[in-house]
């Protein structure tokens, strides 16, 4: 589904979008194989230089390539919705390059949302004003308390390129809830945030990597965070 140049979209209705990926996923490494033939393979959303966007209670899954894709575009908010596809590393049907959202654009908003595609990347919030929240700013990888990491390494679960920066927040029960994996450190990177009043400033704290500027995140970067200069 195609989108471009639109205002006041609405994306809902509980049902399944099953975008039949695995005829596409071959033709990934291969593009003259059917039913690419040398072209690119479509995505469940694209969406392009549009405002004012909500996407909710809806399952994709299968996705040919991205899950979802927004350009230039402002005023998204995403949440309560599913994004499914197997790993890239399956051993019975591997997806390839089925990212679950791919983020260029201003106000944008994902939360309350499962994700199972082994990959979360390139993802990007900002100019975000936040008021009486539970979390500020929450990146989770602990999707339950009996996970048990994969044997393989290269389906394990990763967060990569997640970069967040003129964000405000006031008054909140956790100013951070920052979780990655002993096996998969969360990749960010922070710049221009602002968090008051929080009870808890930094409720959870661990795994995560990145870049993070000290002068403008306040009251300060998160005291875990390992810095890596250039991380992407």
């Amino acid at each position: 589904m195609a989108i471009s140049n639109a205002k006041n979209v609405t994306i809902t209705g509980g049902g399944l979008i099953d975008g039949q990926g695995a005829m596409w996923w071959p033709c990934a490494k291969e593009t003259k194989l059917p039913p690419c033939n040398n072209k690119h393979r479509p995505r469940i959303l694209d969406i392009k230089d549009t405002t004012d966007i909500i996407i909710n209670n809806v399952v994709l899954k299968n996705s040919p390539n991205e899950n979802i894709a927004l350009v230039s575009t402002k005023n998204v908010h995403i949440y309560n919705i599913s994004i499914l596809a197997p790993s890239s590393h399956d051993p019975v049907q591997p997806s390839h390059n089925t990212d679950a959202i791919d983020v260029n654009g201003q106000n944008i908003v994902i939360e309350n949302s499962y994700i199972s595609v082994g990959l979360v990347r390139n993802i990007t919030y900002t100019n975000i004003q936040l008021y009486n929240m539970d979390n500020c700013i929450g990146l989770t990888m602990n999707y339950s308390k009996t996970y048990t990491p994969p044997t393989n390494d290269s389906i394990t679960p990763k967060f990569k390129n997640i970069t967040i920066n003129n964000l405000t927040c006031h008054t909140a029960n956790q100013g951070w809830w920052l979780e990655g994996l002993d096996d998969s450190a969360i990749e960010a990177s922070f710049s221009n945030i602002q968090i008051t009043n929080a009870k808890s400033m930094f409720a959870k704290c661990t795994e995560i990597y990145g870049s993070c500027d000290n002068s403008s995140v306040k009251p300060s970067c998160p005291p875990c965070m390992q810095i890596v200069a250039n991380p992407y």
